[in-house]
């Protein structure tokens, strides 16, 4: 059906909903057609209305968990795939589901080990393999992910997610020299990726290359005129570390402007404070006083 169908029913059977306020099959088919009419909210509201007159437990939790996962309530759309799993212990939609579930809910061990079981029952999908790469990602174990990431490697070489995931791990693992091997292969399917650029001023600042660290973030400011909050830090961090002080302050308070969340402003300099001081000597005292100076400028 359509969702113009489901329209239709829907506008046939709301009227009874007054005069049968308990019945579940006409609840539930309400809760299907706002469903399939992607309205979520709606489909949810009907679903649990349902559930309260559920006494043989005929509830489409499959649906309902699915509806959760779309306003991003994946805890509650964990719980109702599980309530499902035993029935359908090798329902690849599921697993998916699941898996993509508990990646929402930053459950990554949990969401690998679902990505890992729809692997095996569907093998070399570079959606799954480069799922389970990210979530080890999250997790910092980058010679896992790596792994996976090279395996989609071998079936796209031309997908520059994949490939700047393979230079993030790279990268965060210090070898330099492949991830910048990756980060240009990216560029070279999509030269506006400004997060690409700034990896690669990235690798350039860490590896004492100031000229090109920054020229590099002047690139990702031409490509995208929003330029990210933490590529006006970096900018300011090489100004810093070329002992100009009051362009680095600067960009470090335009920085701190563009960050919506001010914690993540200081968690990312902090985080960022032992490259500075490969270059230059500063106190934690004169750090800390930094940090404070930029946000009364």
């Amino acid at each position: 059906m359509s969702t113009v169908q489901f329209k239709q029913e829907l506008s046939q059977l709301l009227p009874y909903e007054e005069l049968l306020p308990s019945h579940f099959e006409l609840l539930h088919t309400i809760g299907v057609c706002y469903y399939h009419r992607y309205d979520y909210r709606k489909a949810i509201t009907y679903f649990k209305k349902a559930e309260k007159n559920d006494h043989d437990k005929k509830l489409d939790f499959k649906k309902l968990g699915y509806a959760y996962q779309q306003i991003k309530q994946h805890k509650k759309a964990i719980d109702c795939f599980r309530k499902v799993e035993p029935e359908y212990p090798e329902d690849s939609w599921l697993i998916r589901r699941m898996a993509m579930a508990y990646q929402g809910a930053r459950q990554y061990k949990t969401s690998i080990t679902y990505f890992i079981k729809l692997d095996q029952l569907k093998p070399n999908d570079t959606y799954v393999l480069d799922s389970i790469g990210w979530n080890y990602q999250q997790l910092n174990d980058y010679t896992s992910a790596l792994k996976y990431h090279l395996n989609v490697y071998k079936v796209d070489n031309k997908d520059p997610w994949n490939l700047d995931n393979i230079g993030y791990c790279y990268m965060s693992i210090k070898s330099y020299k492949k991830a910048m091997t990756f980060y240009a292969q990216s560029l070279a399917v999509d030269s506006s990726n400004a997060w690409t650029i700034r990896q690669i001023g990235w690798v350039h600042f860490v590896c004492g290359n100031l000229k090109n660290a920054l020229n590099a973030y002047r690139k990702s400011y031409k490509v995208d005129r929003k330029a990210s909050p933490q590529s006006l830090m970096n900018t300011g961090h090489v100004y810093y570390c070329s002992g100009q002080k009051k362009q680095a302050r600067e960009y470090y308070r335009r920085s701190y402007e563009a960050f919506e969340n001010k914690e993540r402003f200081f968690a990312d300099m902090d985080n960022d404070y032992p490259m500075l001081l490969q270059y230059i000597q500063l106190p934690t005292k004169e750090f800390n006083a930094l940090k404070e100076k930029i946000t009364t400028m």
